[in-house]
């Protein structure tokens, strides 16, 4: 049955065995609180002797959270087997991976397209990072991700686990996995789930820490703070950046009316290192963990790239700190 038809319709009490074929619709921006609601459904229906089956073409990682709803946890996780033991792949890759048993004519990059496409965001970036940014040899590179995308990895045939160790399904096809990757994230338009709350966080972590600077800045000098306040060439980039945006006609740093805000986050932190503001009350270790771990997230933003896990609560938490810090 499919997920809808499942809502819709009431069963005669078992034993009896369900199989829902498109668990996958439920990470559709129109399911709304699908799996709340198919959690539900499938907890009456257990106390009622009928034993339900998720088909789904998505990893776990891929579905929404749903507050109160475990229903993808509490069930028992089977991943499909691979098509040919790697022993037996006879010069051809691709044979070890079940799509290619289906479709056995199709070239080997049309199924990773096709495989990359259904493992989501959240795998494509981790895979981003540990195959292209990590520096790390093809086999290092699959102890980077979490368990949850080695998960989905291995549900894609990509991956399994041999031992101890994870290893690749296809390692003498390494490039052209390389290569499909770099077409599907090229290929992304769409904004991710986590997007908009990252940036966000970022956007409030920034306002708060100029505020300091802007009141810091203030007290010290007074009506002339915006010439005093930046250093070095500062006042000439910050001047340059905001005549080619917004401030045509000026002719000084003391017209712009806040000369903070055409900085980016990097300058920002920097400038606060000036001895006149003190590490704004703030201890350095705190500053160089925030630089360390805020920074690169800012700039994956910045240059409109894929988010990495925990991005967001890493900005969260930098955002809370820094807001206390700076209010005490």
């Amino acid at each position: 049955m499919t997920v809808s038809d499942y809502l819709a319709e009431t069963l005669d009490d078992g034993p009896i065995r369900v199989v829902l074929t498109d668990v996958e619709s439920m990470c559709s921006d129109s399911a709304g609180n699908g799996l709340g609601l198919l959690r539900e459904r499938v907890s009456s229906d257990l106390d009622r002797s009928i034993n339900v089956v998720l088909v789904s073409r998505y990893p776990r990682i891929r579905y929404p959270a749903v507050p109160g709803s475990s229903l993808l946890e509490d069930a028992k996780l089977l991943l499909p087997p691979l098509a040919t033991p790697v022993s037996r792949e006879r010069g051809d890759p691709a044979a070890v991976l079940p799509i290619h048993a289906e479709r056995p004519n199709q070239d080997l990059w049309q199924t990773l397209a096709c495989i990359l496409e259904e493992l989501g965001d959240e795998v494509l970036a981790s895979l981003d990072h540990a195959l292209f940014e990590s520096m790390c040899t093809r086999d290092e590179a699959l102890t980077l991700p979490t368990p949850r995308v080695l998960e989905a990895l291995c549900g894609a045939g990509l991956v399994q686990l041999q031992g101890e160790d994870f290893k690749w399904t296809m390692p003498t096809r390494h490039g052209e996995l390389r290569e499909a990757l770099a077409d599907a994230l090229a290929a992304m338009t769409h904004t991710p789930r986590s997007m908009n709350e990252t940036f966000g966080a970022v956007w409030s972590l920034e306002r708060t820490l100029r505020r300091a600077i802007r009141a810091r800045a203030r007290t010290l000098w007074g009506a002339t703070w915006r010439q005093e306040a930046l250093n070095g060439d500062l006042p000439t980039k910050t001047l340059e950046r905001a005549k080619g945006d917004a401030y045509a006609a000026a002719k000084s740093i003391r017209e712009l009316r806040d000369p903070l805000e055409w900085l980016s986050l990097g300058e920002l932190l920097e400038l606060r290192r000036r001895p006149e503001f003190g590490g704004l009350g703030v201890e350095e270790i705190v500053w160089t963990k925030l630089a360390m771990e805020v920074l690169p997230v800012r700039n994956r933003l910045s240059h409109m790239r894929l988010l990495q896990d925990g991005d967001l609560s890493t900005v969260r938490k930098w955002q809370r700190i820094l807001d206390r810090k700076l209010h005490r």
